[in-house]
């Protein structure tokens, strides 16, 4: 029970001294002034506990982050979460590195003095794209980690970047663009004047030179770099010999080439191709005990490495070399493993392809599947598309007939009203052209009755009374009439 105590004890004293740690740097956090005293403080706590498991990791940037958000401070959140992706980067954890990354990008877009994170972030896209064999993405991410650092003064990301997108065009056999940015490299290098990026320049170009098969130039460069420094490492040296040996095979400069491949294995005994390219040469000149020695000393070193093509090949350049000699029972021995190796291998693939094939039918079924399944998704969409066009077109229809019908009935009340006017308009001239020719007869039905009375005056009164009498009844009738007619 003791024992048990006693190992949970030190279990947690350790976490229990780091989150005191944590709590310190938070007030150190507190107490920035700047914003590169903060990142001083957060790059502490980066390299404090890179190397901690996963859930002290998590605890102490949890409490970063909600610190940082307490103080609505921008700056220190790009910075945990920015942190955050690089550890996941080192674990490596890629999806969970791209998540907190997102976050990092999230906050970095307020801050306005601080600009350089964006070039870090970037660049850290750009290598997890890279891991994850995203390789267009990779130099889409590098190139605008280079863009920032050119515009923020910020060479050594510059740097980084130029290589790193150098580098992936090299893998992508776009050497053209490889060379352009190697050589961008080394030029902007000159104000730096760093020695290891200019060594790694050189011997980039010389190998991109070299792939392209321009070995002169491949040649000047591993010059450069042999020549232009002091205490170079074994790693530099080998490979530019590297290069030179190839360069002589090519040529078919033997001599030059065992040279190289001589100089390669003072610096770097456990190269394979130099191994191998002086047991091809002792082999053509028939120098067996040294062919026999560098292709042994191959077998030995392919084999560590599991370096099955060089492994095999000279399993079969050993097995031909004792078959020349007469050394039958080894060269038996050596063609017999190889034909073994290689038959399995051959099986494997044929094993693998059938795999792949049947696979590749599951997939293309399956794909067959989810395309029929699409196609008629797209047919019932496009369908529905097609039934409500027709439903909208028939609601249209519908709409301007009504529209026309209202429209014809309005036509022909207004017509219909036109009509009623001209008949009224009609029957009141004809009423006004009898009224017009009654009324002159009565008027001079009148007058002629006033003359005969004038005439008659002098005569009978009673006879002229009943005239005055008729003319005053015919008035009254008449008006009468016209009141009739008109009212």
């Amino acid at each position: 029970m003791k024992r048990a105590f006693f190992i949970i004890l030190l279990t947690l004293i350790p976490i229990l001294m780091q989150g005191q740690k944590i709590e310190r740097y938070i007030e150190r956090l507190h107490l920035a002034q700047n914003d590169l005293e903060k990142q001083s403080v957060m790059d502490s706590i980066f390299l404090n506990i890179k190397d901690a498991d996963s859930l002290l990791v998590h605890n102490t940037y949890k409490q970063l982050i909600n610190f940082a958000q307490e103080k609505q401070d921008s700056i220190i959140l790009t910075l945990a979460y920015f942190n955050q992706a690089k550890i996941f980067m080192l674990r490596p954890k890629l999806k969970e590195a791209e998540q907190a990354l997102i976050k990092a990008k999230k906050y970095t877009k307020n801050t306005s003095i601080f600009k350089r994170i964006d070039s870090d972030i970037y660049l850290l896209e750009g290598a997890i794209n890279y891991y994850q064999s995203k390789f267009d993405k990779a130099v889409q991410s590098f190139k605008r980690s280079l863009k920032i650092a050119e515009k923020t003064h910020y060479p050594e990301n510059a740097t980084r970047s130029l290589n790193n997108i150098a580098s992936i065009l090299l893998i992508q056999k776009r050497y053209k663009e490889a060379l352009f940015y190697f050589k961008k490299n080394l030029k902007v290098n000159e104000k730096m004047h760093n020695d290891e990026i200019e060594k790694t320049s050189l011997l980039n170009i010389a190998n991109v030179y070299n792939e392209m098969n321009y070995h002169d130039s491949a040649y000047i460069y591993t010059a450069k770099l042999l020549n232009g420094f002091d205490n170079l490492s074994a790693y530099y040296k080998s490979s530019a010999y590297s290069i030179r040996a190839d360069i002589f095979l090519f040529k078919n400069m033997n001599d030059s080439a065992v040279y190289y491949s001589r100089k390669i294995l003072k610096v770097d005994t456990n190269n394979i191709d130099a191994n191998i390219t002086l047991g091809n040469y002792y082999n053509k000149i028939n120098n067996f005990q040294l062919a026999k020695k560098y292709y042994l000393l191959v077998l030995k070193k392919a084999k560590n490495k599991s370096d099955i093509v060089n492994y095999m090949n000279t399993l079969k350049s050993i097995g031909f070399l004792y078959q020349e000699n007469n050394q039958y029972k080894k060269a038996n021995s050596y063609l017999t493993t190889f034909k073994k190796l290689n038959d399995s291998i051959h099986k494997t693939n044929i094993d693998k392809r059938l795999n792949d094939l049947q696979g590749q039918l599951k997939k293309d079924a399956k794909n067959t599947k989810i395309q029929l399944q699409q196609k008629q998704i797209k047919k019932q969409i496009k369908n529905n598309r097609i039934n409500k066009l027709f439903v909208y077109a028939t609601f249209l229809l519908l709409v301007f007939f009504l529209l026309f019908l209202h429209l014809s009935y309005e036509r022909y009340k207004v017509k219909h009203k036109i009509t009623l006017i001209d008949q009224t308009q009609k029957e009141r001239s004809i009423i006004s052209q009898n009224l017009h020719e009654d009324f002159g007869i009565n008027i001079t039905y009148i007058i002629s009755a006033i003359d005969n009375i004038i005439f008659d005056i002098k005569k009978d009164t009673t006879f002229i009374l009943e005239k005055v009498l008729d003319i005053r009844n015919f008035t009254t009738n008449m008006i009468s009439l016209y009141r009739t007619t008109l009212w």
